[in-house]
């Protein structure tokens, strides 16, 4: 199914994203922009992306409505017990020719990969349909155009098949580059995959606020107390994000002395639970769930520090949107905290305040370091905005766009 597009001047990109547990993600925003930015040039871009029917997302709307082509491909996904038996069909028979059908239609000078994890390297079709793809001129209409991969996030314990492990390499090594959010999903491909890994390259996912604006954004005035106001800011999953491991470092009698706020900015499928463990513990004067924020500034105009106490990432967008704003962060070693959070000694050049490990021990640890340094936060704060602008670079959505068409604007 297509629908949508005028066929434009410029090179051909196909973008294929192969998130399927959700109509959108976090994972996705990358290749938006990307897109938004070839189309305005004078690209031709078609999407492939699953379809969610009624749920299907309004950043897909908006980008048809800018010109490009959406495609769907059939959900391979489904929580509903009606639903399963045709998803794993779907999963097992028709995901390959899916997208073969999608490239085939696209005839694209580039295609672009948005994977969320490197888990989604087993999901049926994806290796197999760019096996052997030529990165250079295409002899025939049967080869493939160049191809590039983005890896947003992965778990430390990932763990793949032996026997996978050619085919997934094939594909990797056939990629003209394979992006990562982080160094550490970097070393962990490498690892777990025993992969060389020379077409890795590091790449920045864009962040939801004026960066000029927070670049101006002032420490938050005394609200005529000393209370230290914490923010988490993420989707309330407690097996990704830590919620919970967060309510049981704060209920300790410890941090129950301290005077302290703290809200969970976001939605998600675990609201109820959390509510449930904030009652449980007594937490309810000290804790509450403010939902979801469009715009993040808003959250950094009156609180003072993050925390994400978070069980696995790839290099989480709501640590350098605080960072962005001059705030103190606290978060645990997962995906690419450790680039961006920097104790240091002297502790003049310290950046934040990082875990060991998503364990209480650890995250009590680095919260109470933290604590500790209250008076230096608006100093540690601006630290954290000059080491994000030099990590990030400038403009790095452009450059990213840049690269992907490098090459291909020959006459």
């Amino acid at each position: 199914m297509s629908t949508g597009g005028t066929e434009k001047p410029g090179r051909r990109v196909l973008i294929i994203s192969t998130m399927g547990g959700n109509p959108w993600g976090g994972s996705e925003f990358l290749w938006k922009q990307a897109a938004a930015k070839l189309i305005k040039a004078g690209h031709h871009v078609e999407l492939s992306v699953y379809n969610w029917g009624r749920r299907r997302s309004e950043h897909i709307i908006e980008l048809e409505q800018q010109g490009a082509v959406v495609r769907t491909r059939g959900a391979i996904h489904s929580p509903s017990l009606v639903h399963k038996p045709a998803t794993l069909l779907r999963r097992r028979f028709f995901a390959k020719r899916q997208i073969a059908r999608d490239l085939h239609r696209a005839r694209p000078d580039v295609v672009l990969i948005s994977c969320g994890s490197l888990s989604e390297l087993l999901l049926p079709g994806l290796p197999e349909t760019f096996r052997g793809a030529s990165i250079g001129d295409r002899k025939s209409t049967g080869d493939h155009a160049p191809y590039e991969v983005i890896f947003q996030t992965n778990l430390e314990t990932q763990a793949f098949p032996a026997a996978q492990l050619q085919r997934i390499r094939q594909f990797l090594d056939g990629a003209k580059s394979v992006h990562f959010v982080s160094n550490r999903l970097i070393q962990q491909a490498r690892r777990q995959l025993v992969w060389a890994g020379d077409n890795a390259q590091l790449v920045h996912n864009p962040v939801n606020l004026d960066l000029s604006e927070a670049q101006q954004m002032e420490w938050p005035k005394e609200q005529g107390d000393s209370t230290v106001r914490w923010a988490c800011v993420g989707r309330l999953e407690c097996a990704t994000k830590g919620q919970l491991l967060l309510l049981q470092v704060l209920a300790s009698a410890k941090w129950r002395a301290r005077s302290w706020a703290l809200e969970f900015f976001g939605e998600g499928p675990d609201r109820a639970l959390i509510q449930e463990a904030i009652r449980t513990l007594k937490l309810e004067d000290r804790v509450k769930l403010a939902g979801f924020t469009r715009n993040v500034a808003d959250i950094w105009r009156t609180r003072h520090a993050l925390i994400l106490p978070s069980y696995y990432e790839g290099q989480p967008l709501s640590l350098q949107e605080a960072m962005a704003c001059g705030r103190v962060a606290v978060g645990t070693d997962v995906g690419g905290m450790a680039d961006l959070l920097c104790e240091t000694i002297p502790p003049e050049k310290t950046t934040g305040f990082l875990a060991e490990a998503p364990l209480p021990i650890y995250l009590d640890a680095a919260m109470e370091r933290a604590w500790n340094a209250r008076d230096r936060w608006p100093d540690i704060g601006q630290a954290a905005r000059e080491h994000l602008t030099s990590f990030r670079g400038d403009a790095p959505i452009e450059a990213f766009v840049s690269r992907l068409i490098h090459g291909l604007n020959r006459p």
